[in-house]
């Protein structure tokens, strides 16, 4: 391989190892000690689950993952008859670093990504001298092997490795956006359960947007698209609708209830509860009887 380096190195892959096809029975173990190389396992058919020193997956058929150099790991097959593998070797140049994010990441390969791989072991098969019938050294061409055949082999690595990185960083940026559409409605329902559990407080839109660790312009934004209203609106609505509910049960005085929804003097909270309602307190709460009598007179 040494004397195809000047094409070779245009690409992500410094050098392909071996490839190797796997075959796991039900019940059986394949397993590897640390490597210097990187390696790329597919689960073509069946399913499979992997023992790393840090996490445990379960692999089905048309995943894959990239196992770093550095670590011991073992698939285990406890749930099919069968499972096939394809495990590729590599190495990448210190400074790619394209790949690195998805090293220990399951991966769903599409169609394409499944031909790439189809392609890359016919021409594995066809290019280098089988070490068994199921794997293949590839540092060592056949004589009659096309050199060109091998360009071909590591473009589509290249490209499968390419892809699988392209893939998993649209889905990032996708899942980032759901977080943050998501993070939205969960700060905003957050907000009003906390006005709601401190009504008896009158907090601004700077003490809150600071309780919740936003800016105030950002907490005024987020709350107004998904409730309509402006935060200060909503929270003095939230306190009026209480009002109205602790004059219809009679227990407090106006004065109680102004100073339990946080207004100072009854006088504050009787303006406010006018410009809301149309009505005084004393005058709502006659309204209220009025009401009760007259269903009491017809029932």
């Amino acid at each position: 391989m040494e004397q195809n380096s000047y094409y070779i190195s245009v690409l992500p892959i410094k050098r392909i190892y071996g490839l190797d096809i796997i075959t796991l029975k039900k019940n059986n173990t394949y397993q590897i000690n640390s490597t210097p190389q990187f390696i790329f396992y597919y689960v073509e058919a069946g399913n499979v689950k992997l023992i790393t020193n840090e996490q445990e997956l379960f692999l089905q058929g048309g995943e894959s993952i990239i196992l770093s150099n550095k670590a011991s790991f073992e698939f285990i097959n406890d749930t099919c008859d069968s499972t096939s593998m394809i495990a590729v070797t590599f190495n990448i140049f210190t400074e790619d670093t394209a790949i690195q994010p998805v090293i220990k990441q399951k991966n769903r390969l599409s169609e394409n990504q499944k031909n790439l791989i189809k392609d890359i072991v016919l021409k594995a098969q066809a290019l280098y001298e089988p070490l068994s019938i199921e794997c293949f050294d590839m540092q060592s061409l056949n004589q009659q092997a096309d050199p060109f055949d091998e360009r071909i082999l590591y473009l589509h690595f290249a490209e499968l490795l390419y892809t699988i990185v392209q893939n998993y960083q649209r889905n990032l940026i996708c899942d980032k956006k759901m977080y943050r559409k998501n993070n939205k409605q969960d700060v905003v329902s957050e907000i009003l359960k906390f006005m709601e559990e401190h009504l008896d407080k009158n907090y601004s839109v700077e003490e809150l947007a600071n309780l919740f660790f936003i800016s105030p312009s950002y907490i005024k934004k987020i709350f107004k698209e998904h409730t309509g209203y402006s935060i200060i609106n909503y929270y003095k609505t939230l306190k009026m609708e209480q009002a109205k509910d602790l004059i219809q049960k009679e227990d407090m005085s106006f004065t109680d209830i102004g100073l339990s929804l946080g207004y100072d003097s009854i006088h504050h909270f009787s303006n406010t509860f006018k410009k809301y309602t149309g009505l005084s307190p004393s005058k709502y709460k006659q309204s209220i009887n009025i009401v009760r009598q007259k269903i009491n007179y017809f029932s």
